[in-house]
């Protein structure tokens, strides 16, 4: 309304009211009193004026509202741009739908995606535009969307203008008016096309992998950094037996290499330590019914984004029939028919690829050359027939006690080489050590009689710097020889000692194999006697000063010859030691002195003996192992281990290079055996150079004085003061002293003088067989008893 209809109207309504007020009044005036009157007019001018003032009021009021719809639509238009800028500019399709699916509103996004115009979409039903096989699974989710209030999500297909299909992934919400009355459907989409196609390709890719995978005769496998099978193809099956299910995550790699694999097995573990593939590694494995089965194997590591080691893939191939077939056509041409070994000329190739293998990885191994003794023998006295069921028994020995990734051949008549891989010569010394024992202990049945052999070996480890496989093999044929001189029946280690001179000894031997062979002949008297048990015990007593010591009797091995006749400690013990038969013997003794002691001990006698030991069985590692199972054996029969005595020769000890090579080891030895409670004693005291430095460092009970310085004692005075230093030495140390060789009352008087603690000799006793006799005869007697004269 303009502002001149405004003041028109508000002109006439003013005369209006004027009039009826006028006309009112003088009704009023003529019909009522003056009091009356004076009561109406203001009534009526209020009126008036409250006419007047609504008036102006409701003008301000709508102008107001007038003035904040104008702001309210703008705000409108506002917002309703900065929509369609936002949603116009957005990479994904937006579109608004009406309850009954027609498109309301569709954003730019439309038309780059699709190729449809704004126009073209409007008001066009949006089921129209979706393919006709994602239709079910929209249809759906706006049928949650109206019935759950809820938001979902949705793949579908949408033609494009030009008739292919837009794969998009989409997000359809309920759009509410400002009553919260659903009005509509928001959809959110994002092209996936390419993500889709990506994804058929990859899926495509992995089922031709699998094609391949399932018709292939080779199987493929993956496992992760702890080495779990988490792929296998279904080729194990036919392979191996086992279906995939069984393997993934229940089985690992390693869990396919055999017990005889233990080279591959290295192999493999060489590389994965260095996370390096591996190609064409051939090993024997066995299948779930236990058939055996040789792979090849192939594999490379796997790394994820970070570099990070996760495992590796790789592919086997059963090779086994041809594997076993080229290996029949190999044997025929490189294997020695007798023994089913290799032959010397394919031990050869063996060496040699050994070697450069060993330079490549750095790997160590050791070379064995092994020769019988007394082969020449058996074969001359009992017939080549003979000798070659003998040769069988060795090879069948040698195959059974080396491992399987070892190489065993005959090189040719008694003579065996084999090559220990990846091993050091601490470890090979076991080995060879126990292959000796197996092959001393073998008795070979033939035609009614019993044929026996030793061996001797040489052994040098390898590689060495600028020696080929011939060097080697030479080297270790010297050390071979270099363990005949040393008694046979043993290993010597090339390097040990063999210098030039050393060298052209050994050369010798062969030209001295006659002597050597009588040699042995003297020896097969002890062998019988310790394969029968057919040895003697003598016992000569150990006399104390008083009572505070114990009587003991030292044990005394007694052989006889063909006649009866007993031949010398000194020549059979020579021998003993010469052909490896020393610790057999000590252990026997041991065990023979143990049971006579048993015995005697349950007749009431209390018997402490005194038992020597070689100075080749002092440190030796299977003689300490022998002896723990002997004390084993016994202690359940009531043995006592502190009633026994070892007596330990200082020369032999000293001198022998080859029984102890330092302190330390005889110092663990005897440690070993005092924890068990076996007591020591020094035998030969004084003869040597360094006899003060080992009772210095060696826990010893006992020192026994070399006979050489008691024989003399009646008229040399050096000898005299000699053993008085000994025996005051000894009791500064807290040990006892003994002294040998008493062969006269004069000499038992200067050695109570002189302070000894026990005596022995045949001014005392002569040894005797029976033990239980001469116990009853001095158990209770001192050396005062001798000085009285009461024998």
């Amino acid at each position: 309304m303009s502002k001149p209809i405004q003041w028109i109207f508000l002109a006439l309504l003013a005369t209006l009211l004027v009039g009826t007020l006028l006309m009112w009044s003088d009704v009023i005036l003529s019909n009522t009193s003056k009091h009356t009157a004076f009561l109406v007019i203001p009534i009526g001018i209020l009126l008036s004026v409250s006419v007047v003032w609504v008036f102006f009021r409701q003008r301000n009021i709508s102008k107001m509202v007038q003035d904040q719809v104008v702001l309210r639509t703008q705000e409108l238009e506002n917002t309703s741009r900065k929509f369609r800028v936002i949603t116009d500019n957005a990479y994904d399709l937006i579109s608004i739908l009406t309850l009954d699916g027609r498109l309301d509103y569709t954003n730019s996004a439309y038309h780059r995606i699709l190729g449809y115009s704004r126009e073209e979409l409007k008001d066009k039903q949006f089921i129209d535009l979706i393919h006709e096989n994602d239709i079910a699974g929209y249809a759906e989710s706006i049928h949650k969307i109206i019935e759950n209030s809820s938001s979902e999500e949705v793949t579908f297909r949408l033609k494009h203008k030009k008739g292919h299909w837009v794969y998009l992934e989409s997000v359809a919400k309920g759009f509410y008016s400002s009553n919260w009355q659903l009005s509509g459907i928001v959809i959110h989409s994002r092209d996936i096309s390419k993500r889709k196609k990506y994804a058929d390709e990859l899926a495509k890719s992995e089922q031709r992998f699998r094609d391949f995978a399932d018709s292939s005769a080779d199987w493929l496998w993956e496992v992760n950094e702890r080495f779990e099978f988490t792929y296998i193809s279904p080729g194990i099956k036919q392979t191996l037996g086992f279906t995939s299910d069984e393997m993934i995550g229940r089985m690992k790699l390693d869990a396919l290499f055999s017990k005889n694999s233990d080279m591959t097995r290295e192999l493999i573990e060489s590389r994965v330590e260095r996370r390096q593939p591996y190609r064409d590694i051939e090993f024997w494995t066995k299948s779930k019914d236990g058939e055996r089965v040789c792979l090849r194997i192939s594999a490379v590591p796997v790394f994820n984004e970070r570099q990070e080691f996760t495992g590796y893939r790789g592919a086997a191939t059963n090779i086994t029939t041809s594997k076993l077939d080229r290996e029949n056509m190999f044997r025929l041409a490189t294997t020695d028919h007798l023994t089913g070994l290799l032959n010397r000329a394919r031990f050869g190739e063996e060496l040699d690829r050994t070697l450069s293998l060993a330079k490549r990885h750095k790997t160590q191994g050791v070379l064995l050359f092994i020769d019988l003794d007394q082969f020449k023998s058996v074969n001359d006295t009992y017939g080549h027939d003979a000798g070659d069921a003998l040769i069988r028994s060795v090879a069948e020995i040698l195959g059974e006690n080396v491992r399987s990734t070892d190489i065993v051949a005959r090189l040719g008549g008694d003579e065996f080489g084999i090559i220990m891989h990846n091993i050091d010569v601490n470890r090979a010394k076991v080995k060879v050590q126990k292959i000796i024992d197996k092959l001393d202990a073998l008795r070979v049945p033939y035609d009614g009689i019993t044929i026996h052999c030793t061996m001797s070996i040489g052994m040098i480890p390898y590689p060495q710097e600028d020696r080929d496989s011939n060097s080697l093999l030479m080297s270790a044929d010297l050390a071979m020889y270099r363990a005949k001189e040393l008694g046979r029946n043993r290993l010597y280690i090339y390097g040990e000692d063999t210098n030039k001179e050393n060298r052209q000894e050994n050369a010798t031997m062969v030209e001295r194999k006659d002597t050597i062979k009588a040699h042995l002949q003297s020896v097969q008297n002890l062998r019988t006697a310790l394969d029968t048990g057919q040895f003697e015990m003598h016992f000569q007593p150990i006399v104390p000063y008083d009572d505070s010591v114990h009587m003991h009797y030292e044990a005394l091995v007694r052989i006889r010859d063909e006649r009866g006749n007993i031949i010398p400690p000194g020549l059979f013990i020579e021998a003993a030691e010469q052909y490896g038969l020393i610790q057999k013997l000590d252990l026997c003794v041991v065990e023979r002195c143990i049971q006579q002691q048993l015995d005697l001990e349950k007749r009431g006698h209390e018997c402490y003996l005194s038992i020597n030991l070689s100075g080749k069985s002092i440190g030796d590692h299977e003689m300490l192992k022998e002896l723990k199972r002997i004390v084993t054996k016994y202690k359940k029969r009531g043995f006592k281990p502190e009633r026994i005595t070892f007596e330990v020769t200082e020369t032999a000890v000293m001198n022998d290079p080859t029984a102890i090579k330092e302190l330390e080891k005889l110092q663990s030895f005897i440690a070993v055996l005092k924890k068990m409670g076996f007591k020591f004693s020094l035998d030969d005291f004084g003869t040597g150079y360094s006899s003060f430095n080992y009772i210095k460092h060696l826990n010893v009970d006992y020192i026994k004085i070399d006979g050489s310085f008691i024989l003399p004692l009646e008229t040399s005075e050096k000898d005299r003061v000699f053993v008085k230093a000994i025996v005051d030495l000894a009791k500064g140390l807290g040990l006892k002293t003994v002294a040998e060789f008493v062969e006269n009352e004069k000499i038992l008087k200067i050695l109570c003088d002189l302070g000894i603690d026990m005596a022995q000799g045949y001014h005392l006793s002569k040894p005797e067989i029976d033990l239980e006799t001469l116990d009853n005869q001095f158990a209770r007697k001192s050396i005062s008893d001798f000085l009285n004269q009461k024998v």
